[in-house]
């Protein structure tokens, strides 16, 4: 009846002929994804990047992130090589050499820290692009208002049960529940004022949208 999407996805998804209805945002993180790259590859800032072969998930946050961290730092795809994966396998390739830098996410930003160890390099921006976890249905569903409306204060509360929570027990029943590790968990999860519906939002859907069609993502 709903699902958790990324603001990219529903670029792409309306873009394609296949809208959703955005009920709420439940998380926002500005730092979710950043550039590991390898230091033996002679990068330690981002001008360093180009002419790199850098590994990317097409269609994805970590596709957009790109194009704005090259954009912001005066570059374009053309300046790069750009190889595509799913975050599994660019991660794996950039530990193993094949790949000089690539775009990740959590759990696998964790996975090439540890497995780079001093030859890690991280080039982020916070701020640069916040991606967001939205709640969404379709547009047609059947799903009355007012079961939308108690999940939603449901969320609400959740989210305030979370962040008002200092003994790192919840965290720790999270992570668990979902087999990962505590300590990446985002904490922007637990942020008063996570599950919201702001106008940034769409201002983030308007960038996403002009970065897919000159791209051809869509």
């Amino acid at each position: 009846d709903v699902a958790l999407c990324t603001d990219t996805l529903v670029v792409i998804g309306a873009l394609g002929g296949t809208p959703v209805t955005v009920v709420a945002t439940v998380a926002r993180d500005p730092n979710d994804i950043s550039v590991l790259a390898r230091k033996s590859a002679g990068i330690t800032a981002p001008s360093d990047l180009r002419g790199k072969r850098i590994g990317v998930q097409p269609g994805t946050a970590a596709a957009f992130f790109v194009h704005s961290y090259l954009t912001l730092n005066g570059m374009s795809h053309e300046d790069v090589s750009i190889s595509s994966g799913t975050h599994a396998e660019i991660a794996g390739s950039l530990v193993a050499g094949d790949l000089d830098a690539a775009a990740v996410r959590e759990p696998f930003s964790t996975d090439v820290a540890r497995a780079l160890g001093d030859d890690l390099v991280v080039l982020e921006e916070p701020g640069l692009y916040t991606k967001t976890a939205n709640l969404c249905t379709d547009p047609d569903t059947s799903v009355e208002t007012g079961t939308l409306t108690r999940l939603i204060r449901a969320l609400v509360q959740a989210e305030g049960l979370m962040s008002g929570e200092r003994s790192g027990e919840l965290r720790q029943a999270v992570a668990e529940r979902i087999g990962s590790d505590p300590r990446t968990l985002s904490p922007v999860v637990y942020e008063p004022g996570s599950v919201s519906l702001r106008q940034a939002l769409l201002l983030n859907l308007e960038d996403q949208a002009r970065w897919a069609i000159a791209h051809d993502v869509v």
